[in-house]
């Protein structure tokens, strides 16, 4: 009996990870496929600005990304509770103030878009507006995003993941044929963030119910906010030393510098996304059971293999070919990226499983992992600031720093398993 209980855990653990994987694989194929095409299409210059851009988004994404791991956890306990409801008020007033918060910032990158244009070496700083508008349709998305995944529906999670790959390709794709740049692109990106909210929206019309009575959800914003400050600190940490060296590159370097190393980000980032899935499946699992009261180890233990095997996989795979990889994805244009790629790709693998370990503490309600992360970041900006001779050297950074972060997460992490 125990034994087809285990069983089914690990073929709904897998299943639902192979699932999600597809979809998140059909978004990297597009991602990365958009990638190809504006490394091909753009001029080297005009293709940093892009990532640099890009960056700055991902910057101010982390705030949607601190509300969507709060919106999720309240999902899943909702969706538990069969307060259905609750679940379907709470999604239209997160679209409505999500939205209005996502709309200060666009007005705020817009004032300001002079001093970053400045700032970054940037002529074109209308730039800045449709990057902007890009912000906006992000915090439009984080609720149907959340919802897909608090609510389990796995498959709805694929089909939101492989459209917005799909929409994030074509549309950028059709306004560069059509004659526009970087500015196109933009705003193509965000008006695939909006075609997709519609159609994710429709399809979770089946689990929303409606009530002609007010239904009072005013409790749940205080849970969002408790949980989402330590969060945001984790978030933004996180998204720093990801996005950090980027940003300094495209300060320190040349044009045509930046765009070799926009390239090995790209390629080197598709193990980022692709075993972004297990974390993905995992935190809402781990999340209910540490909420009922039930063994979470054992479901860990196998994520953790799972995330061991899938992130050796791409490692050895990318550290080996990085030739051919980069000619695949980019052509003879990024040869320089060839040297770049494998030093590159072990720091993305260290970043994933750090990324993995702090989503599990998360998940078991340990929100102090939060302060693990300034020392690295600090270590990393400093250093990048007095040391880059080369791009080697602000990768062999990043790795330092990943490192110094991976290894503070083991040890917290033997003290929570220990204690318990």
């Amino acid at each position: 009996m125990v034994q087809i209980g285990v069983e089914e855990t690990i073929k709904k653990i897998f299943s639902g990870t192979v699932v999600v994987t597809v979809g998140l694989f059909v978004n990297s194929f597009f991602s990365y496929l958009l990638h190809i095409y504006l490394g091909r299409s753009l001029t080297l210059e005009e293709y940093g600005i892009f990532n640099t851009l890009l960056s700055i988004f991902y910057l101010f994404n982390v705030f949607t990304s601190v509300i969507s791991v709060s919106i999720i956890k309240i999902v899943s306990e909702l969706l538990s509770q069969r307060k259905i409801d609750k679940l379907t008020a709470f999604y239209w007033k997160l679209v409505l103030y999500l939205s209005a918060l996502g709309l200060v910032i666009f007005i705020s990158i817009s004032i300001f878009k002079n001093l970053l244009a400045e700032y970054l070496n940037i002529t074109e700083s209308n730039l800045f507006i449709f990057l902007g508008f890009y912000t906006l349709t992000g915090f439009l998305a984080v609720t149907m995003g959340s919802y897909v995944q608090g609510l389990l529906r796995f498959k709805l999670t694929a089909l939101y993941y492989a459209l917005s790959g799909i929409l994030r390709f074509a549309l950028p794709v059709l306004f560069i044929y059509l004659g526009f740049k970087v500015n196109g692109v933009f705003f193509a990106l965000g008006l695939g963030v909006v075609v997709c909210f519609f159609i994710i929206t429709f399809f979770l019309q089946k689990n929303f119910e409606y009530s002609n009575e007010k239904i009072d959800v005013s409790n749940l914003y205080k849970r969002v906010l408790d949980f989402s400050i330590p969060v945001f600190f984790v978030s933004i940490l996180m998204q720093g030393i990801n996005t950090i060296d980027l940003l300094l590159v495209k300060k320190f370097f040349t044009g045509d510098l930046v765009g070799y190393y926009s390239g090995v980000v790209t390629i080197g980032k598709i193990i980022l996304f692709g075993a972004g899935s297990i974390t993905i499946v995992m935190f809402p699992q781990i999340s209910a059971l540490m909420t009922s009261g039930k063994d979470y180890l054992s479901k860990f233990k196998f994520f953790l293999l799972l995330q061991i095997l899938i992130t050796l996989i791409a490692y050895i795979i990318f550290s080996s070919f990085p030739g051919f990889i980069t000619t695949l994805f980019f052509g003879d244009r990024f040869s320089e990226s060839v040297l770049l790629l494998p030093r590159f790709v072990l720091y993305i693998s260290l970043y994933v499983c750090s990324n993995f370990f702090i989503t599990f503490l998360l998940a078991i309600n340990k929100t102090n992992v939060y302060r693990l992360l300034f020392l690295p970041v600090i270590l990393q900006i400093i250093l990048i600031y007095h040391f880059h001779g080369s791009l080697l050297e602000v990768i062999n950074i990043n790795i330092i720093a990943t490192i110094i972060l991976l290894v503070s997460l083991l040890v917290y992490l033997y003290k929570v398993i220990t204690a318990k």
